[in-house]
């Protein structure tokens, strides 16, 4: 009998971790391109990195920074009932895309 050496769990853990890592990819894309409908963005939107907090997730998952609160104007701003509005529906619409992507039929 012979043994690739990678144990099945494993390899079905690393493909799993990758359509995760991919799937994210496209809804992070799809959170910036509703974001971005809305209001300015910084220089670098979309930015990946190993997040810890991400990382345990068995989903698509994204962090959204949405201001800094060190910012005396980004504070005031993040406070405005419309700007909170404005960045709750950009998230949903992101989301329901999102939904229609994985329902089809192409979706991997």
């Amino acid at each position: 009998m012979r043994s690739s050496g990678a144990s099945p769990i494993r390899s079905d853990t690393r493909a799993l971790h990758t359509r995760v890592q991919k799937a994210s990819s496209r809804f992070a894309s799809m959170l910036e391109e509703e974001l971005e409908k809305r209001g300015p963005m910084g220089p670098r939107p979309l930015q990946q990195a190993p997040m810890r907090v991400l990382s345990g997730a068995n989903m698509p998952a994204a962090l959204v920074e949405i201001a800094y609160l060190s910012n005396a104007d980004e504070e005031r701003t993040v406070q405005s009932g419309d700007f909170q509005a404005s960045v709750v529906q950009a998230m949903y619409d992101a989301i329901v895309r999102f939904r229609a992507y994985l329902e089809a039929p192409t979706a991997p």
